[in-house]
């Protein structure tokens, strides 16, 4: 397999960033950013301020340069000044943390049935985080109450870290 961070996984495996930020983080842009070419011109409108990028993996022997990926899903990179552009917007739970699903992501009406009931099963409910994909986003492990009840095996669903929220002690088990 040959390397290239410009695509999802591609290599990066780096987890935390030197600044502070680790993959699937989620950043609101301060204030606008205009969008350049090498030679300085602006090649489309700039992206607004609010608008939300994700922080994915990053290559470990650069440590410094920060991974993003846009709200348009294409990757950017950054230096240490993102913490300067960005404001956290929700910070992703560690692998093996309980969650509580307490939002659903934005396309989840025009999901499949099959997958949309998945989703609004899990509103309000808690699950082991598993992992943090490629795209940054939170994989929670929802198999213990979904298989069964649903006739599947295996079940994940992907979420924004801002639809989490540490899972409190009475909260429903998944």
């Amino acid at each position: 397999m040959s390397f290239d961070p410009y695509t999802a996984g591609g290599g990066r495996t780096l987890e935390k960033y030197p600044c502070d930020l680790k993959a699937g983080d989620r950043l609101r842009l301060r204030q606008e950013l205009p969008v350049l070419d090498d030679q300085g011109t602006e090649i489309r409108a700039p992206w607004p301020p609010g608008s939300i990028w994700t922080v994915i993996f990053g290559v470990p022997h650069q440590p410094e340069v920060v991974w993003l990926q846009k709200p348009d899903g294409d990757l950017h990179t950054w230096d240490e000044t993102v913490v300067e552009a960005f404001d956290l917007l929700a910070r992703a739970p560690e692998v093996g943390s309980r969650v509580e699903l307490i939002g659903l992501p934005d396309d989840v009406p025009t999901m499949p049935e099959e997958s949309r009931v998945v989703f609004e099963y899990c509103l309000g409910r808690s699950y082991l985080v598993a992992e943090v994909d490629p795209h940054g986003l939170v994989v929670l492990d929802v198999s213990s109450d979904v298989d069964e009840k649903f006739g599947t095996i295996g079940n994940e669903i992907h979420v924004e870290a801002e639809l989490l929220a540490n899972a409190q002690r009475d909260s429903p088990r998944g």
